[in-house]
């Protein structure tokens, strides 16, 4: 499952600096798809054909009742969050595809300088990406469902300014406890998994082993539909992520 804040929404340094970005090596995810395009030629046409294809696939899978995995989405309260896949669109084709503006012009604010410089060979980088024939965030095959849900407690302040002066509060805040969405998206990812697929959640230090039953490992333990329910370190020590085995 993905946060509803924007990817790249709180403007980490490497993204905005491209000094450190070259350093670390760090390229945005669209430009490398094009990259990877190029060296491959794979051309636009390519792309186009393949997301028409795979749009008109899904909708009739949707139609059909062949796709188990797309579910509602709603909180522990059973509110409704999302009760379709967005991602689908009945009225894609290949000629509106090919209408729409690739992701990077030419050059791609220095990124392709950047690229050529490493493959001279290649000679240019083609941009075939766009909006349309990019991968969508979609439910998949459900063998592995990864979450960074809001699990801050209502009424507590953040402590990261990064996070408490940029982040909106509804990326933030999982209710009274900061375990309601959590508990929500519990039993999607149960839906969503198959036997032995894996669930990881991410949390507070405060809500791992030490919290007890009110904890993510604790609300897992509780639950018979998981197994092997793990509490992990970060790479600052401390128990920032839960992880457990679809049981049944």
């Amino acid at each position: 499952m993905m946060s509803r804040v924007p990817m790249f929404g709180d403007q980490p340094t490497y993204t905005i600096d491209k000094a450190l970005a070259a350093r670390i090596g760090f390229v945005p995810p669209p430009w490398s798809s094009d990259l990877v395009a190029t060296r491959e030629g794979t051309s636009r046409e390519d792309c186009d054909r393949y997301a028409a294809l795979s749009q008109s696939r899904a909708l009739a899978a949707r139609q059909w009742g062949l796709a188990p995995s797309m579910v509602p989405v709603t909180d522990a309260d059973g509110r409704m969050l999302l009760d379709h896949d967005e991602n689908i669109r009945a009225a894609n084709t290949i000629e509106k595809l090919a209408s729409l503006r690739a992701v990077y012009e030419p050059g791609a604010n220095g990124l392709d300088a950047w690229g050529l410089a490493r493959e001279p060979g290649l000679g240019e980088i083609r941009h075939v990406h766009t909006a349309g024939n990019s991968s969508g965030i979609v439910d998949g095959a459900a063998a592995v469902v990864v979450m960074n849900p809001p699990y801050v407690p209502e009424g507590t302040v953040v402590r990261d300014p990064e996070v408490r002066d940029h982040d909106p509060a509804r990326a933030l805040y999982g209710g009274t406890d900061g375990l309601r969405v959590i508990r929500g998206a519990i039993d999607t990812a149960a839906i969503l998994l198959r036997t032995g697929g894996q669930v990881v959640i991410e949390h507070s230090d405060e809500q791992g082993e030490s919290a007890g039953e009110s904890g993510v490992p604790g609300v897992l333990r509780m639950d018979s539909r998981w197994r092997d329910v793990t509490d992990h370190l970060d790479l600052a020590r401390r128990p920032r992520f839960t992880t457990a085995t679809r049981a049944v």
